[in-house]
């Protein structure tokens, strides 16, 4: 039973990744990981890989992991997470299709999903190591159709939290969870759908499919606020974070003072 011919000549199945096409590309989303906040899911093309003899045990198609996946010419090179195996579920004859058409491999990853230092960066004319923590991989065929693929449990568990915490609506939007604080009425204020539209244009600055921010305010016995200020971020950009803190600035709350937490989500 062909199983696995029903993605062939699919587009990509991973609608929600980022692609990453050039090695300043990789070099930026590596800084990037070392912020807080939820991981994005990254893909990226691999040309040069070959297959192992086939599984007959298993029924597997195996990709050789025992030398790193290079790609962008070299520049870069990755290794799974605790050197997880790569393979394809086949027939011995779906297989022996399957080499025929694969050109190249997608892979669909994470960093620092697992925890540690994902990446070792190099100058673009030396080789950039990632530990890649995989979600996903396919194999393309000339014209860049999928193939074949397998997903990894953490794609399940980080799609899982993609739904437990979606913003609902379209493009740059934010939503401030329930503050923490002395400000009792403060989530009046800053559940409004106006705040929520003004931290979304602050996300608009950026790149990044999520991140979260927490800030800290100090609310004056007039209700303005007397201080504001940044005590996590995954934006990245410090025009953003900056925009953000601005727009928490210019809100007026009840009459009494206090001091609040007040953590922000955002998508794209």
């Amino acid at each position: 039973m062909r199983w696995t011919v029903l993605l062939l000549c699919f587009p990509s199945l991973a609608l929600a990744e980022r692609p990453v096409d050039a090695i300043e590309e990789l070099h930026a989303v590596c800084r990037s990981s070392a912020s807080p906040g939820p991981r994005e899911l990254y893909a990226v093309r691999v040309d040069r890989f070959r297959f192992e003899s086939y599984d007959e045990i298993d029924s597997l198609l195996r990709v050789d992991t025992q030398r790193n996946l290079r790609a962008f010419r070299g520049s870069a090179e990755f290794f799974p997470t605790d050197f997880e195996s790569i393979a394809f579920r086949a027939t011995e004859e779906r297989a022996a299709e399957l080499r025929t058409q694969g050109h190249a491999l997608r892979l669909g990853f994470f960093l620092g999903f697992d925890g540690g230092r994902p990446c070792v960066i190099r100058s673009v004319v030396a080789v950039t190591t990632v530990r890649a923590d995989l979600a996903f991989v396919e194999l393309l065929d000339q014209e860049g159709r999928v193939v074949a693929r397998e997903d990894f449990e953490r794609l399940r568990a980080w799609q899982d939290d993609q739904e437990r915490d979606g913003i609902p609506g379209e493009g740059p939007r934010a939503q401030v969870d329930p503050p923490t604080g002395t400000q009792a009425a403060a989530a009046t204020v800053l559940t409004a759908p106006s705040v929520a539209t003004a931290l979304g244009q602050c996300f608009a600055q950026v790149s990044l499919r999520r991140a979260t921010a927490i800030v800290r305010l100090r609310v004056g016995v007039d209700g303005s606020v007397e201080r504001a200020e940044m005590e996590l971020s995954s934006l990245g950009r410090p025009s953003a974070q900056t925009c953000v803190v601005n727009e928490l600035r210019r809100l007026r709350f009840p009459a009494g003072g206090g001091e609040l937490r007040v953590p922000i989500r955002f998508a794209r």
